[in-house]
């Protein structure tokens, strides 16, 4: 592209040298004219190649964006011009036709009503009051019977809502019972669950004490762990009862006595009861209550007998006949029992 407007500028100004030359001289011959525009050109090719080669072709490119910005502009004022008309065009146009849709409107409507008119008068309507009545009749009718049929169905939708909220109701009153229910079952097994962790924990404790007893030597240290355990659990008897035993050998007999009766109050049943009932009252001399109380120890527990010759207690028995006709009596009983099985 440069090159080629590098070569049109060149002609260009050949010809126009040209020109100027034949004008100036006009009596110069062919030749003369020939190295003159030759010399022209090499001159404008110099003079090309070193100051114009670059911005030659500026000013045409300017020249046609100018002209190409010129016509864009004629052709949007025609464009416009075109638009106006079309739009002048279509508003006339539609008024043609609204005022021709009116006026067909308007004659059907004189139809109408001029139908409407001789209908009226054929059926008898004379005004309309007549009609006018006859509507408000029909309109009554109708309005009433939409009523009535609205008051069936809101009755019986009524119905249906008191039916629900009366199910409702005893669901809700069965389920609050259920729920009452279930916490009572709750609570009586929360309560069940504290009491078996309170008899665990008693237990284990009660456990704890028995084995520390078993394991202390002092007689006043056993008998502050029974105490221990006769807080915790008041109607143990064999807790009173080995207390019992170690108050006797402490040489507390009417203390001793009081605590065996106590435990005889809680289980008549307990054979070591009456045992250490005996050797209370043996100590105390008396006799007959030791031996009654000895009596109904070996036939509750006749296992004891092993220990009649052991017990320190029984030393004022010994010496009674009393004593060992019951001894007797109770062994022949034993052997008879043994012999029979």
């Amino acid at each position: 592209m440069k090159n080629c407007l590098l070569i049109l500028s060149i002609c260009l100004l050949g010809s126009t040298g040209f020109v100027f030359a034949n004008q100036d001289e006009p009596e110069a011959t062919a030749s003369e004219q020939d190295q003159v525009t030759q010399e022209q050109q090499a001159r404008a090719a110099a003079l090309a190649e070193t100051e114009f080669a670059e911005p030659l072709y500026k000013p045409f490119i300017e020249r046609y964006v100018l002209d190409e910005l010129r016509a864009l502009r004629v052709e949007m004022l025609n464009n416009r011009v075109e638009i106006s008309q079309q739009v002048a065009a279509n508003r006339v146009e539609a008024n043609d036709k609204s005022i021709a849709y009116t006026a067909e409107t308007m004659t059907i409507f004189f139809y109408i009503m001029a139908g409407g008119t001789a209908l009226m008068a054929l059926v008898g309507w004379n005004s309309l009051r007549d009609v006018r009545a006859q509507v408000e009749g029909l309109v009554n009718s109708r309005v009433d019977k939409i009523t009535a049929e609205y008051e069936r169905r809101l009755a019986e939708v009524e119905d249906g809502v008191k039916r629900r909220s009366n199910q409702l109701a005893d669901l809700t009153a069965e389920f609050e019972q259920r729920m009452e229910e279930v916490d009572l079952r709750l609570k009586k097994r929360s309560e069940q669950i504290m009491e078996a962790q309170e008899d665990i924990s008693r237990t284990n404790e009660l456990h704890a004490l028995w084995l520390r007893a078993g394991l202390e030597i002092g007689i006043q240290a056993r008998i502050d762990l029974y105490d221990q355990i006769l807080k915790i659990k008041p109607d143990d008897i064999e807790a009173i009862t080995y207390k019992a035993d170690l108050v006797l050998e402490n040489g507390d007999s009417e203390w001793a006595l009081s605590l065996c009766n106590q435990a005889i109050d809680f289980d008549q049943e307990y054979a070591y009861a009456y045992w250490q009932r005996a050797c209370a009252n043996s100590t105390l001399g008396r006799i007959k209550e030791a031996l009654r109380d000895l009596h109904i120890a070996l036939e509750k527990s006749p296992r004891l007998m092993s220990e009649l010759e052991t017990e320190d207690a029984f030393e004022s028995l010994r010496e009674s006949e009393a004593y060992h006709a019951l001894i007797n009596e109770l062994t022949e009983e034993v052997l008879s029992e043994d012999k029979g099985a």
